[in-house]
């Protein structure tokens, strides 16, 4: 025999307002993705006659976000600005060549009372997130549009101050032959797999040969890249 092993989560804050957590003034919301990560009412996805909640982990009958919210402002009371982090994917680390795209875990998906929809993109339009070895996908779906709607109006209705913090996530797998910018004329095929945003750059990168850095040619880039964002 053996003494049961508990595993116990504590939500309830401590008095002392001098803790980080009593001082925290403003909190970033993420994980960013997940196709229906920020709904505040449940959404479900019927496959085969059979339902099973998208959103629903935390609780049975609530909300992952209505919860999380619930936390937050038990656990750390004078928060009163969210930033709420929403990713895109890009593709491709040539600012000349990288398409941003809303993307989705799956092509096929039917949940109720909402279906996924961003920017006017359907799911049979949207970008498809790479998936691992196991067939599982490598990153969560962009949030709906609904979704971060409604994560919005919940937290302005709690007295919180929102900032939409769009977000991207590189999706380049492994075994891509795409050119490398980070190479002497870009010669080089294969990209880092999934690397950080902060890589875009011009093709070639400034420090190898043929750089496009400060000419006309990275402007060019630059300017594809942001096409006719303002």
């Amino acid at each position: 025999n053996r003494l049961p092993q508990l595993s116990v989560e504590v939500f309830r804050p401590l008095a002392d307002p001098d803790t980080a957590e009593g001082l925290t003034r403003a909190v970033t919301m993420i994980p960013a993705s997940g196709e229906f990560t920020y709904a505040t009412q449940a959404i479900r996805k019927s496959s085969g006659g059979a339902t099973q909640a998208e959103n629903l982990n935390a609780l049975p009958d609530t909300a992952d976000m209505i919860v999380a919210l619930d936390r937050l402002q038990a656990m750390a009371p004078a928060v009163a600005s969210v930033s709420l982090v929403a990713a895109w994917f890009g593709d491709d680390l040539r600012a000349g060549a990288c398409k941003l795209r809303p993307g989705v875990e799956v092509m096929a998906k039917s949940t109720t009372p909402v279906g996924w929809s961003v920017n006017g993109v359907s799911r049979a339009n949207a970008f498809l997130v790479s998936r691992d070895d196991q067939d599982r996908p490598v990153y969560g779906g962009t949030p709906a549009d609904f979704a971060v709607v409604q994560a919005i109006r919940e937290m302005k209705a709690r007295g919180l101050r929102v900032t939409f913090y769009p977000f991207l996530l590189m999706d380049v797998p492994p075994g891509n032959t795409l050119p490398n910018p980070y190479s002497a004329n870009a010669a080089t095929p294969g990209q880092p797999t999934f690397p950080w945003r902060g890589r875009i750059t011009c093709s070639p990168a400034a420090g190898f040969a043929g750089t496009a850095d400060k000419t006309a040619a990275a402007a060019t880039q630059v300017s594809t890249f942001f096409g006719a964002a303002a």
